[in-house]
């Protein structure tokens, strides 16, 4: 199977060398790392890169900034959209590896580190795509709380962008073996998780392996955030894995840092109709959180928060019938804008489903039409 391990940075992303290793390592040779750069990246990655790749015998493809801009004058609208010194760079890189035919994207963040032992690449693509028996979760709450699968040196936490008004409700898990095909794998964290800002200033939360199962399987219908940090793409979801580019402001403030998040609902709005599923817990990670300023975190996703339950009750309540991901995503874009209109924010939303639109575009220029089939 074909595998693409997809980051960018602004840093020197020296873990990559590890990840590389570690492929090697458990005989992974399908292998592409793509390392998307941006405008503050140091000079010096490149030269890593090509280092990395003939020391381990694994494909690397640094996209500098001039390659950039080579290779986006084929997507002239998309390029326009997808700002500098942003992380929604890394849809450029979902685009060059879909264009390259890969089977499974990989997306880490780069302060996302291996744990000794695991085979990173076989953990997330065992049986990804594959129709076959799954333990599968329910709960009466419709929502299942991810980070409930590992301990925490706090309680109870949510991940990053699980609503509000969701949260300190009983989930009351029903579990049962179910034959499905998972096109999603969302890999954890241990060390700090991927939590809100809010959470984050409340208290330092630290959660640990042991996990509770290996994988737990989403039935239709129940939800949990899928981020990009350590999650696996199988190709027919990768095609829908762009992440919105934020920075537009609601309220007065700049709304940022959900843009992943609300990539999960179009993704899983999607999934549902077509039968398919996401699965939570191994390959696990240890983030070592970059610096951040969690104010400026809160501040900006404040916004986010507030409007993040509407825009999941309009992706739920939506009636696709369409065929392949992307004919389902584009009815699921027109669908969003004309029963978002009324909104108070309407306008922002009428924005992020154009995106939405320029997105598909793009992806419909890289793979051919029976790509896009949910094939069985």
């Amino acid at each position: 199977m074909s595998t693409c391990i997809l980051t960018t940075t602004v840093n020197i992303p020296g873990l990559l060398r590890e990840y590389a290793a570690n492929a090697h390592g458990y005989g992974h040779r399908e292998v592409e790392f793509v390392v998307v750069g941006d405008l503050k990246t140091p000079e010096e990655v490149g030269a890593l890169c090509a280092q990395w790749g003939r020391e381990w015998g694994c494909g690397f493809t640094y996209l500098s900034v001039a390659r950039q801009k080579a290779y986006m004058k084929r997507f002239p609208r998309l390029d326009r959209l997808v700002p500098w010194n942003s992380i929604q760079r890394r849809n450029i890189g979902l685009l060059y590896a879909l264009d390259q035919g890969h089977d499974v994207v990989i997306t880490i963040d780069d302060d996302n580190y291996l744990i000794p032992g695991s085979d990173f690449i076989g953990d997330h693509i065992t049986g990804l795509g594959t129709m076959a028996s799954q333990r599968m979760v329910r709960s009466a709450s419709g929502w299942f709380n991810c980070i409930a699968m590992m301990e925490t040196n706090f309680g109870v936490v949510y991940p990053r962008g699980f609503p509000l008004g969701r949260r300190w409700q009983k989930e009351d898990w029903q579990f049962s073996e179910a034959i499905c095909r998972p096109v999603v794998n969302a890999g954890l964290w241990i060390g700090d998780p991927d939590i809100d800002a809010l959470t984050r200033l409340y208290y330092p939360v630290e959660t640990r392996l042991p996990l509770a199962w290996d994988y737990v399987t989403l039935a239709a219908g129940c939800w949990c955030p899928i981020n990009t940090q350590n999650t696996a793409f199988h190709r027919p979801a990768a095609l829908l894995a762009f992440v919105i580019v934020m920075g537009n402001e609601l309220a007065g403030l700049k709304v940022a840092r959900y843009d992943d998040i609300w990539m999960s609902w179009f993704l899983r709005t999607v999934m549902d109709h077509l039968g398919d599923a996401v699965r939570y817990g191994r390959p696990v990670v240890r983030q070592q959180r970059n610096d951040h300023n969690l104010f400026r975190d809160l501040r900006e996703e404040l916004p986010a928060m507030e409007v993040n339950q509407d825009l999941i009750a309009a992706c739920q309540s939506v009636r696709l019938t369409g065929a392949t991901y992307l004919e389902c995503y584009c009815e699921l874009a027109q669908q969003l804008k004309e029963s978002l209109a009324a909104h108070p924010c309407a306008d922002f939303f009428r924005q992020l489903t154009e995106q939405m639109e320029i997105w598909a575009e793009a992806v419909d220029a890289v793979v051919q039409s029976p790509e896009l089939i949910a094939d069985r």
